[in-house]
């Protein structure tokens, strides 16, 4: 960001990210994940596809140290129910529709109760460590809240104190999962590190 500050890190339709935008919008993000209780090593999960606003979520978790899941947006429940409960899923933020899908319905099918639990205080057996759900854009249910809610939260977090967040995450420390196709067995969760992204420029999107 320092050093291409105004060059576009990335484009979608009439939106553009470029660098130094994308640095101050996952700053946001991650002070709210801060002052949301999250941190290194927890799980955040992130079902989106790709654009600007995936990015600066998985720029936002990886800033702080959580292990960011990268979720499948055509996903049917059942494997939208596997994977989230296999990653240990705590706070996911996701699209409320995807190309005419209702993703948000999908996840009600996928995570047994949820549509009964309060935001921010879900307590669903099968899914045991999911506490919240944030929805990219505008909230459409009473159990998900708008990711714009939680960037506001992180306003009493400063500069100082992210940075000193970050200065703890090291190349060692896992920092996405990636999930397989599962197309001769059930998808299998592979987990990189920071310092293996860096060096192989693995292709997450």
């Amino acid at each position: 960001a320092t050093r291409h500050d105004d060059r576009e890190l990335a484009e979608l339709g009439d939106r553009r990210l470029p660098y130094a935008e994308a640095d101050q919008q996952s700053a946001a993000l991650a002070k709210g994940l801060l002052a949301s209780g999250m941190g290194k090593g927890a799980r955040l999960g992130l079902l989106a596809p790709n654009g600007p606003d995936w990015i600066v979520t998985w720029l936002a978790g990886s800033r702080i140290g959580a292990v960011v899941t990268l979720l499948n947006t055509y996903a049917p429940p059942p494997e939208l129910d596997r994977a989230l409960r296999h990653a240990d899923t705590a706070v996911l933020v996701t699209v409320a529709t995807r190309r005419g899908h209702d993703v948000l319905e999908r996840l009600a099918l996928a995570v047994e109760g949820i549509v009964d639990q309060p935001h921010e205080r879900i307590r669903a057996r099968s899914h045991p460590y999911l506490r919240a759900v944030w929805v990219l854009g505008d909230a459409e249910r009473p159990w998900a809240g708008a990711v714009g809610d939680l960037v506001a939260r992180g306003a009493d977090i400063d500069d100082a104190l992210l940075r000193a967040v970050e200065a703890e995450v090291s190349p060692a420390d896992p920092m996405v999962v990636v999930y397989s196709s599962g197309s001769t067995a059930q998808p299998k969760g592979a987990i990189h590190t920071h310092g293996a992204v860096v060096r192989h420029g693995l292709n997450l999107g």
